[in-house]
């Protein structure tokens, strides 16, 4: 029987993925939802394929980090660990595949984010989520985020996690 779970790498660690976790941050952007206006232009504004043909940009050591989920070879989903502050890192382009979706990739994918950061010495993690994005909210809070006075993002439902406090 296969394993229904996906398993969760660091992109540092499998280099041979970066092509695999730049498809996927390209198909995020393509995404209505993953836009303030709830549509994606097309073309993409420049600076949105600089930071395709950048990726892992700043998501990589040794300052932050990139998860990627994988199920068999796929790369299902993914997050970028990116410093915000002293002692401080955000997380981006948190996507998983629709497909994969409350199949637990996300929850992997936070969680190795959160044992990157204390391993790293971060006290506090942060986000910064579109309003539409009711489900991504919710599991957010169920994991214990808190809405985040320290991080705000125009438009984005800011929320962070202090690590110290997390199980």
């Amino acid at each position: 029987m296969a394993n229904p779970h996906a398993a969760v790498v660091r992109l540092s660690d499998h280099p041979q993925l970066l092509e695999s976790g730049r498809s996927l941050l390209a198909e995020y952007f393509g995404l209505p939802d993953a836009w303030a206006r709830g549509e994606a232009p097309d073309p993409l504004p420049p600076e949105y394929e600089e930071h395709i043909a950048g990726y892992p940009n700043d998501g990589q050591p040794p300052h932050g980090e990139t998860f990627l989920a994988l199920r068999s070879d796929d790369v299902v989903g993914q997050v970028l660990v990116v410093p915000h502050a002293e002692g401080v890192v955000r997380l981006e382009r948190m996507y998983v595949l629709p497909a994969e979706r409350e199949q637990g990739v996300a929850r992997a994918l936070i969680a190795a984010a959160t044992i990157w950061g204390r391993e790293h010495g971060v006290r506090r993690v942060v986000i910064g989520l579109l309003p539409g994005r009711r489900e991504a909210i919710s599991l957010f809070r169920g994991i214990g985020f808190k809405p985040a006075a320290d991080y705000i993002a125009e438009g984005r439902t800011c929320m962070g996690l202090d690590l110290a406090l997390a199980d």
